[in-house]
């Protein structure tokens, strides 16, 4: 019985460090969206590249391709990311709780 207490109880710090290890770079976890929300939970807030979104003048919504879905994210909702990166970090529905980018990309 101690030996599978063991087992679970490494598998636990195993798994922990796991979780922490994804849920996206340290200055993300820090940052609010509009609505209040924090961005970032544990492997919820992933790097795209840059050509996953567009700007439509016409709505002033950035548009994100994210897992073949459009998300319009209104202009005013975008926040700064950093080094010219674009994040995106979703909600358990795979909406997008936060779109980070350049703050100049409209």
């Amino acid at each position: 019985m101690k030996g599978i207490g063991r087992a679970f109880a490494a598998f636990l710090f195993l798994w922990s460090a796991g979780v922490s290890a994804t849920s996206g770079p340290e200055w993300l976890r820090a940052i609010r969206n509009t609505a209040g929300e924090f961005c970032c939970g544990p492997r919820d807030c992933f790097q795209i590249e840059a050509r996953a979104v567009r700007y439509d003048p016409a709505t002033g919504a950035y548009v994100v391709d994210w897992q073949g879905v459009f998300h319009p994210i209104p202009e005013r909702e975008l926040l700064p990311g950093r080094f010219g990166e674009w994040w995106v970090c979703e909600r358990p529905d795979h909406t997008i709780r936060c779109l980070l980018g350049p703050k100049n990309a409209s």
